[in-house]
């Protein structure tokens, strides 16, 4: 993490395959929405990965990450509650990390506050992110054809 001359607040990324990338924004929208980035390697070579990473806010509770299911925001059950919070990995208190791959696009993360926001925050109840398969790249498959 580092700031911009302007007061961005940066996420410098080195990844594999010589990929790296920065993602900025500014200190009152990562305090309000906090900031996901996705990153990945080139899909055709072989040990293709991808990443997701969540930026937090200082009040962010990631310990108390629920989950809920997209199209009826219905929680789901303890274990499986337990299951879906565990593809993440917490790097420091501000910044989670998890395999794209092991990311359902059928649930909600939502990270609570663990204080409470001023009125100016758009989402007092904390960060909610959803996983859009579309923002990483796929694995390319390539198949032999035949030259009969």
């Amino acid at each position: 993490m580092g700031t911009k001359e302007g007061g961005d607040v940066c996420l410098i990324t080195d990844f594999v395959q010589d990929v790296s990338a920065v993602a900025c924004t500014s200190p009152e929208r990562l305090q309000q929405k906090g900031m996901a980035w996705s990153l990945a390697g080139d899909p055709a070579s072989d040990g293709y990965r991808a990443i997701v990473a969540l930026v937090l806010p200082d009040i962010a509770a990631p310990d108390e990450m629920r989950v809920n299911l997209v199209k009826t925001a219905a929680e789901l059950p303890d274990r499986a509650e337990a299951e879906a919070t565990r593809v993440w990995d917490e790097v420091s208190p501000n910044l989670l990390i998890a395999d794209a791959s092991a990311l359902d696009p059928r649930l909600q993360y939502v990270i609570p506050f663990s204080q409470p926001s001023d009125e100016s925050a758009v989402n007092a109840v904390g960060i909610t992110f959803v996983f859009d398969p579309s923002t990483v790249p796929a694995t390319k498959r390539l198949e032999k054809r035949s030259t009969d």
